[in-house]
């Protein structure tokens, strides 16, 4: 549930109070089977039928239960062993509910409790918080991160402890020569004349061979970064992870020239094109590559101060200045959108540290539904590994969230352009 707790499941409390019914429906046992799960191939005699469905309709055919009874009383002592050790750890855990933990953390120092918008806010839209974006997306991505008040001022990302700057890293997503030195003295119109310079190489002419599926872009992108670490220099230097809090040194960001996403690009958009969807655009490739490097902390920072949390609106200002990055933060949730038509629906994980839960996840509102509205970019991951490094905090209350994506809402896969490859996000 949250770091220095058990990851023991706890009973869902829809109507906040703990059932032990639905808290043993979370049991497994060693092989990873439900109570549910020993219990209907129990009864179907699993080992020697395969059509469960046939089997059952056969014992409601019976004068009476004593098949189904005999079936399951060899498994009595297993359900019976899996809900001993399920209290065991039940009573091990620092916290069987969310009452129980909100109430642990609230007084925690650095704790606060996170703060979520209505139904009124999901359909405004982004355009209701922020404001239109520039037609101009390249220029205007520019000013919000070269030529603001914020530009220079330094920052460091909680996760990596990276201390740097918005110029720094909107030159970092263009690769150049030379690392943040460079930065610094890089004019506009060396930007443009790279965007114009990748735009002409990857148009895709109708005639061209693009990829046929999302394996053989899998395929490509893995290819792609094997080759680009395999050539990667040690001479450009760019604002790099703390070693206190990434030891493992094949993990820090990737360095990629904006050239060097031109094959996956152009196979993106041939899938994109494939399903009668918008292509991607330079400036939202930029813009979403931007935000898994550190600059999601300011993104994420204007977009949370709308929840007019005190907390919130002073780490806003504290980072940004009161800059709202407005085209770039457009430019971003374009790209996620376009992405997500190409996504399967699975289960992915959240980690969060420092914030409890508010009282709408616990308590039904008047449609009978728990949550609530996420204000910022939600970063998700495939490997619950990543997503416990992020919940992980020995003084803070920390939170795992298991989201399982659906027809709708399935998110976008930033891997192929991500500086953090290996966070699978």
């Amino acid at each position: 549930m949250g770091a220095g707790a058990s990851s023991t499941p706890t009973a869902p409390q829809a109507d906040g109070a703990w059932k032990a019914g639905q808290w043993m429906a979370t049991l497994k046992n060693s092989k990873g089977l439900s109570i549910c799960d020993i219990l209907g191939d129990a009864v179907c005699d699993a080992a020697n039928q395969a059509d469960q469905l046939s089997v059952l309709r056969s014992l409601g055919e019976e004068d009476d239960s004593t098949k189904i009874a005999e079936r399951v009383k060899g498994e009595l002592c297993e359900i019976v062993d899996v809900i001993f050790q399920g209290t065991k750890q039940l009573n091990s855990t620092k916290f069987a509910t969310t009452q129980e933990y909100n109430e642990k953390y609230m007084q925690a120092p650095g704790g606060f409790t996170l703060s979520y918008g209505g139904l009124d806010n999901f359909y405004g839209g982004l355009e209701s918080q922020v404001g239109s974006p520039s037609p101009n997306f390249i220029a205007a991505m520019h000013q919000e991160h070269c030529e603001a008040t914020d530009s220079d001022k330094d920052f460091t990302t909680g996760n990596y402890g990276v201390t740097t700057t918005s110029r720094t890293e909107f030159a970092f997503v263009f690769g150049l020569d030379g690392g943040a030195t460079a930065a610094k003295s890089t004019l506009f119109e060396e930007f443009q004349r790279m965007v114009h310079e990748f735009s002409e190489t990857v148009k895709v002419e109708a005639q061209d061979e693009g990829i046929a599926s999302q394996k053989d872009f899998v395929d490509l992108c893995e290819q792609q970064l094997k080759k680009l670490q395999q050539a990667q220099r040690d001479d450009v230097s760019w604002p790099c992870e703390s070693t206190s809090m990434l030891k493992d040194r094949t993990k820090c960001r990737c360095t990629r020239n904006l050239l060097s996403f031109v094959e996956e690009f152009k196979a993106i958009n041939r899938l994109l094109t494939n399903i009668k969807e918008p292509a991607l655009l330079v400036a939202e490739l930029l813009g979403a590559r931007l935000y898994t490097g550190p600059m999601f902390v300011k993104y994420n920072a204007v977009l949370r101060s709308f929840t007019k949390s005190e907390f919130m609106v002073k780490q806003f200002k504290d980072l940004c200045a009161n800059n709202l990055f407005v085209t770039t933060l457009h430019a971003i949730n374009s790209a996620f959108i376009k992405l997500s038509k190409l996504q399967a629906a699975q289960v992915v994980y959240r980690g969060m540290s420092g914030g409890t839960l508010p009282r709408e996840f616990r308590e039904p509102n008047q449609f009978n539904v728990c949550g609530g509205v996420e204000f910022g970019f939600m970063s998700t991951t495939t490997d619950r590994n990543v997503a416990m490094f992020y919940a992980s905090n020995d003084s803070k209350p920390g939170l795992l969230f298991e989201i399982q994506l659906g027809m709708v809402d399935r998110g976008a896969d930033l891997r192929w352009m991500s500086q953090y490859p290996h966070e699978a996000e």
